[in-house]
């Protein structure tokens, strides 16, 4: 599905790409001791390797231009080791800071700037997905104590697709409300 759509975006973009956004999330909450290897393979499927194959294909088209910019949307969860119910997901959000640092050293060479964003608690659907209903324990957490607005995370995507963030690569960027 990612090469199909790679593909389309491509034919469409007349094989032109300046900003790529891997904001996937995906995580179904099941026990470790339940979690099976389809499961894992999925969630890190949708996480991790949808961005591995999107990021290799924008950098090859990139580096040529000698410019573009590549933002990985990762979680502030994985820090924590996730719960007994999102090992999985933790993982595959570390994994995603670990290629945001390995492919920004790739992209340098090329003005190619490559970060990542770490969101925490932010007010979304993920949460009613992933079956949490009181998140005022996970609110508390928070020295701001209140959850992200989506927009607020957005305007660091924007910030870093812009001009002002020339000289930022290699970084992950915490928006916690100081959690």
């Amino acid at each position: 599905d990612v090469l199909k759509l790679w593909k389309n975006f491509i034919k469409w973009s007349k094989g032109n790409i300046d900003i790529l956004v891997n904001n996937a999330g995906y995580a179904k909450p099941i026990d470790f001791e339940n979690l099976s290897n389809d499961e894992w393979d999925k969630t890190l499927g949708v996480n991790l390797k949808a961005a591995f194959i999107l990021s290799k294909s924008a950098i090859k088209i990139m580096s040529k231009k000698k410019s573009g910019r590549i933002i990985n949307i990762s979680s502030g969860g994985w820090q924590y080791g996730g719960g007994r119910k999102t090992v999985h997901y933790s993982v595959s959000k570390a994994a995603l800071e670990a290629l945001t640092i390995a492919t920004s050293k790739i992209g340098a060479k090329d003005k190619v700037l490559v970060n990542a964003i770490r969101p925490g608690a932010t007010k979304t659907d993920f949460h009613k997905k992933m079956g949490r209903t009181n998140l005022s324990k996970r609110t508390n957490l928070v020295l701001l104590k209140r959850m992200a607005r989506p927009d607020e995370i957005s305007n660091t995507v924007t910030f870093l697709c812009g001009e002002k963030s020339s000289f930022i690569t290699n970084s992950i960027i915490d928006i916690r409300g100081g959690e």
